[in-house]
């Protein structure tokens, strides 16, 4: 973190006074102690033990909220798919549930991503392998937002895409749902005037509120200019967490946009970060703009194998735009999870004959259940990577 500047000394009493907070100014030296990571900051959302039950009868709706893989190889791999399931009274499905209970409808379908109009090629063997449910949660749920604010969104996103796409996402929350904002890559004289002295790497928008207009107006603020410290930001948000929790609250997901290559990965950080996680049972989503081709500059390429890894360790979901407008639609999918009380993971294992080159890929397909003797499909997109 940067010094702090000199500050007035009337400003500098009253830093002494407050602590750490938003945005506003630095703290004075010495002052360390953070409202928000002590557990004295703004959460205080009502919290829910409420969820739907497994009771209900026949599947009748079903719905693929995200599809990720962490392990795919030029010859296969699994793939991984989040789904929420209702009976026809709305009730949720999620216990009790078998790999028979789930099929594709057709094929599996996949082909590089930056050659959608080329035949894509149909896996030659799938099967269901693996199904299982998440924790079942309360309507209760908190979100930080976590932005990534370097450079190159400026170029990635120049029409500010993803202030109005999180804008969505927070429109489609639960009632009275709790909101925290952050934004990391700052470039490093916005960084030293504007940041708290809370964090490593993120500047702190908002503390949790369920105030639309302050949500929407941090949003606002989100900017374009640094470099991409990622996983320092992770880190950040779960301290932002945990200071939650220590209020009281009960479940807090993290959702965290990003466009580009992280600046500090390393894999001790991301382990830290999921095992954290794990503990606090906070799902990690991941929103990704990736508009560079598997084969251009590494440093523009967002990092999607580790990206996917944040999510599919945590539950969460792992969202993939190639075009900075459908950002909207990826957040829109986010708010969906984020108010599941709980999804089910659908692990699918695919086979190839012939090997596919390193890069990112699209795999598309319908999935279909037939849980409790009832029958829905739903189609999935996503896009993964297969690593060298």
């Amino acid at each position: 973190m940067m010094p702090p500047r000199a500050l007035p000394l009337a400003l500098l009493a009253l830093t002494a006074l407050i602590g750490c907070g938003p945005v506003g100014g630095d703290t004075e030296p010495g002052v360390s102690a953070c409202p928000a990571l002590a557990g004295e900051g703004a959460w205080r959302a009502p919290t829910s033990s409420a969820v739907g039950d497994d009771s209900g009868g026949p599947v009748k709706a079903l719905e693929v909220l995200s599809g990720l893989s962490v392990d795919f190889k030029p010859t296969g791999g699994h793939l991984t798919l989040s789904v929420k399931l209702e009976d026809k009274d709305g009730a949720l499905l999620f216990q009790g549930l078998k790999a028979d209970d789930f099929q594709l409808d057709g094929d599996l379908l996949i082909q590089p991503q930056n050659a959608l109009a080329a035949q894509p090629k149909p896996a030659d063997r799938v099967q269901v392998t693996d199904v299982s449910s998440s924790e079942p949660r309360g309507e209760g749920v908190s979100v930080a937002l976590v932005f990534d604010s370097s450079g190159s969104t400026s170029g990635t996103d120049p029409d500010r895409r993803r202030v109005d796409a999180a804008k969505a996402f927070v429109e489609d929350l639960h009632a009275g749902a709790m909101v925290a904002v952050l934004d990391f890559g700052v470039a490093e004289g916005l960084f030293d005037e504007q940041v708290s002295d809370c964090f490593e790497a993120c500047r702190f928008l908002l503390d949790f509120t369920a105030d639309i207009g302050e949500i929407e107006a941090a949003i606002d603020r989100v900017t374009a200019a640094g470099g991409t410290p990622l996983y320092a930001a992770m880190k950040d948000s779960m301290d932002l967490v945990d200071g939650a929790r220590k209020q009281g609250a009960k479940s807090v997901d993290v959702v965290v946009f990003t466009d580009g290559q992280a600046g500090d990965y390393d894999k001790a950080k991301a382990d830290k970060i999921i095992s954290r996680a794990k503990k606090a049972g906070t799902r990690l989503h991941t929103v990704a703009l990736s508009t560079v081709n598997s084969h251009e500059d590494d440093q523009a390429k967002v990092d999607l194998r580790n990206l996917q890894r944040l999510s599919a360790e945590t539950n969460g979901l792992s969202l993939t735009s190639k075009e900075a407008d459908t950002l909207i639609s990826q957040f829109k999918q986010a708010a969906r999870a984020t108010n599941a009380s709980v999804m089910v993971s659908v692990v699918l294992e695919a086979r190839l004959n012939q090997g596919l080159s390193p890069g990112l890929y699209v795999a598309m397909g319908t999935l279909k259940s037939t849980a409790n003797r009832g029958s829905a499909t739903a189609p999935f997109s996503f896009t993964f990577e297969i690593a060298d």
